[in-house]
C-alpha cells in the first residue's frame, strides 16, 4: 500500500553502545552509580558484623570497600539505596575509631570530614562502640550516624560498599538527562529539585515549562521514592516538597497530573486527612528536622505555606528519544521528508541508525510509546512487523504475541503484510 503522506515510524535502539549520545552504565549490574561521586554502591543485604561487612565488601571487586561518605548529596543518595534491604534499621557504612578514641576515619586511613550524626551522637555508650552506622529508632525517623559496638553486641546489620566506577575509551559515560537533571536508571527518569517556594497549582506549571513532557513527579514505587527523598538535601533545610498527585477532581480519588491513578502510596499516620476540606495537593513532608519525609494532603494554594518542587522528564537517548526502564530501551520517530517510504525503506533508514522498527512486546511498553512517542503523531508510524507465511513476528524473527488491533484487523489480503500505526 503507497501512502502519499508524510510517513512516520518508530526506531529503537538495541541497548547504549550505538554513540556518544547513548549511556553506557560504568558500574556492574546490582550496583548503583551517582555520577556527581563518581563512584558506584552496593547494598549488601544479610545482617552481620562491621569487620564481616569490611571483609565482604573488599571481596567484591578491586578496590571495593566499606562506603565513604564525603559530603551530603552523597550521605542523602546512599540513603536513598536503603529500600532495597527491606525494613532494616540500620547499615555499616566504612567510618570508625578503632585505632584512637574520637578520631574517626575512614578504612582506606583517610580522617572523616563530613559528618551527619543523630542527637547526643557519637557517646561511646560502654565505652566500646568503635564502628559507624547509619541508624533509625522507629520506622517513621530519618536514618542518622551513629556509633555502635563492632562486634554487634546491639545487633547485626546490612553494610553499603562502594567501587570507583570503571572507565572503558569504548563505553564512556554520557548522561541522558541536561545536566542539573539526575537520572534513576531503574525509572528511566530525570528529576530536578526547583528550589523556590510556591503553591502547588504554581508548581505544576513551573515543571511543564522546564523541558517537553516534563511535569511534577510521579511516584511509582517504595525505590522511587527513596530515590527522590535523597535529593531533598539540594534543596536546603526545606520541610516539604510538591509532588505531582492530587484529588481535585474527586475527593479521595488520588491521581497524577497525567490523569492516572495512584498506586503506590508512603502517607504518614493518620494521612491523609482533608483538614479543614482543602486538602487536595500532595507533598512529602516533615513537621521536624529529625523526622523522615512522608506524605502529606496539602492546601494547593499554599494556605498553610510554599515549598519547593520535585519536577520529572524522562531520560533522552540522543537525536530527543526517550528511554523505557522497563525494557532498557530508546525510542523515538522520524518524520520523513518525502511521500513514498515503503516498510523496508523505513527498516533500512532505522539500520542506517544502528537501530531497528520497533517490537512491542507488552502493554506497558505500547502504553510508554503512545504517551511519550506518538502523542501529537497525526501520521501513520511504521512498526517492526511482518506476516510471514500467515504469522506476524517482529523483525528479530520473534513471534508478535502482543497486540492492539483496530477492528477489522488484521486483514486477508495477500499484500498487507507490514505492520503500522493507524
Amino acid at each position: 500500500m503507497r501512502l502519499r503522506m508524510n510517513l512516520v515510524f518508530i526506531y529503537l535502539f538495541l541497548g547504549f553502545t550505538l554513540s556518544a549520545q547513548a549511556s553506557v552504565s560504568r558500574c556492574p549490574g546490582d550496583w548503583t552509580e551517582d555520577p556527581s561521586t563518581g563512584s558506584c554502591y552496593k547494598i549488601l543485604n544479610e545482617k552481620m558484623l562491621w569487620e564481616t561487612a569490611r571483609q565482604k565488601c573488599a571481596s567484591q571487586y578491586p578496590k571495593a570497600r566499606l562506603v565513604k561518605i564525603s559530603s551530603s548529596h552523597e550521605n542523602e543518595f546512599v540513603k536513598g539505596l536503603f529500600s532495597q534491604a527491606g525494613e532494616s534499621n540500620g547499615f555499616w557504612m566504612g567510618a570508625n575509631d578503632i585505632q584512637s578514641e574520637d578520631s574517626w576515619v575512614w578504612t582506606d586511613g583517610t580522617p572523616v570530614n563530613y559528618t551527619d550524626w543523630g542527637r547526643m551522637e557519637p557517646n561511646n555508650y560502654d565505652g566500646d562502640e568503635d564502628c559507624v552506622m547509619w541508624r533509625r529508632w522507629r520506622s517513621n525517623q530519618d536514618f542518622k550516624w551513629n556509633d555502635e559496638p563492632c562486634n554487634g553486641r546491639y545487633g547485626t546489620f546490612p553494610a553499603v560498599c562502594e567501587i570507583p566506577v570503571t572507565f572503558d575509551e569504548n563505553t564512556a559515560y554520557v548522561s541522558r538527562c541536561p545536566g542539573d537533571w539526575t537520572e534513576d536508571p531503574s525509572t528511566g527518569s530525570c528529576y530536578k529539585i526547583v528550589n523556590k517556594k510556591m503553591s502547588w497549582k504554581a508548581a505544576k506549571l513551573t515543571c511543564a515549562s522546564l523541558k517537553p513532557n516534563a511535569r511534577l513527579v510521579k511516584i511509582s514505587s517504595s525505590q522511587e521514592n527513596e530515590f527522590v527523598k535523597g535529593l531533598f538535601s539540594q534543596a536546603g533545610k526545606s520541610n516539604g516538597f510538591w509532588m505531582g498527585a492530587n484529588d481535585i477532581q474527586s475527593e479521595d480519588s488520588w491521581v497524577w497530573t497525567d490523569g492516572t491513578p495512584v498506586n503506590y502510596t508512603d502517607w504518614r499516620d493518620m494521612e491523609p486527612n482533608n483538614y479543614d476540606g482543602d486538602e487536595d495537593c500532595v507533598m512529602w513532608r516533615r513537621r521536624r528536622s529529625n523526622q523522615d519525609f512522608k506524605w502529606n494532603d496539602e492546601p494547593c494554594n499554599g494556605r498553610y505555606g510554599t515549598f519547593p518542587a520535585v519536577c520529572e522528564i524522562p531520560v533522552t537517548c540522543g537525536n530527543n528519544g526517550y528511554f523505557d526502564g522497563n525494557t532498557g530501551h530508546c525510542y523515538n520517530y522520524i518524520l520523513l521528508d518525502d511521500n513514498h517510504r515503503a516498510w523496508i525503506e523505513a527498516k533500512d533508514e532505522c539500520g542506517g541508525q544502528g537501530a531497528e522498527l520497533a517490537s512491542i512486546r507488552s502493554s506497558q511498553e505500547w502504553l510508554f510509546v503512545k504517551e511519550n512517542i506518538l502523542r501529537g503523531v497525526n501520521n501513520f508510524v511504521w512498526l517492526g512487523g511482518t506476516q510471514q507465511e500467515y504469522t506476524w513476528v517482529w523483525t528479530d524473527g520473534s513471534p508478535v504475541s502482543f497486540t492492539d488491533w483496530i477492528p477489522g484487523s488484521p486483514g486477508n489480503k495477500s499484500d498487507m503484510n507490514c505492520l503500522m500505526v493507524n
